[in-house]
């Protein structure tokens, strides 16, 4: 072969290798799992989002609403805001049942938060028993805890999912007064 075609051949395979490595890394990281439905709270009807429910002991002053003119990303947002005082702790919290369970796999719930005055945030995950006995469980209040007043920060909570779980359930809880809103919130089963 002559040596003025070998630079270009060089070139154009180091471009196609180039394009298919490129390919390669992002099909890889779009096959992360997710096992979160409606992770960005952009589906719903009226002031629910689609499979998300309130978890919450009603009380004068608090208010769990789905908002649009506050989000991290798309359309919409989940809003916690409480004035009421209650006589124990309570966390009144968005939240999700995951049925499809990675037993002895590390999860990585990760979330946006937004907060105004809030006691006490955290996003949780909780591993639950066919009894409803609660196996592990990871949160943000142990590895990073939340108060205060901040624009959107990014949480993360992990535990390793174990023997015997039946359901995963995933919180974006307020304990206390304040307000918060919460985006965003993928549950990742780790590689």
């Amino acid at each position: 072969m002559e040596r003025k075609y070998v630079l270009p051949l060089i070139i154009a395979f180091s471009l196609i290798a180039g394009i298919l490595i490129g390919y390669f890394i992002h099909i890889t990281h779009e096959k992360e799992i997710n096992l979160l439905k409606n992770s960005g709270f952009e589906e719903g009807v009226g002031d629910n989002p689609a499979y998300w429910y309130k978890a919450m002991v009603p009380a004068e002053g608090l208010n769990m609403s789905w908002v649009s003119d506050i989000k991290h990303s798309g359309s919409k947002s989940v809003c916690i805001f409480n004035t009421h005082v209650y006589n124990v702790t309570v966390s009144n919290n968005w939240a999700q049942n995951v049925y499809d369970v990675p037993i002895g796999k590390e999860i990585e719930l990760v979330g946006w938060v937004k907060m105004e005055n809030a006691e006490n945030v955290a996003i949780v995950i909780q591993c639950w028993g066919k009894n409803n006995e609660l196996l592990a469980f990871g949160t943000t209040q142990t590895t990073q805890p939340l108060s205060g007043t901040c624009n959107w920060t990014k949480c993360i909570a992990t535990v390793t999912v174990p023997e015997g779980t039946e359901r995963i359930t995933v919180r974006a809880a307020l304990t206390g007064t304040g307000k918060v809103w919460f985006d965003d919130i993928k549950l990742i089963v780790k590689k």
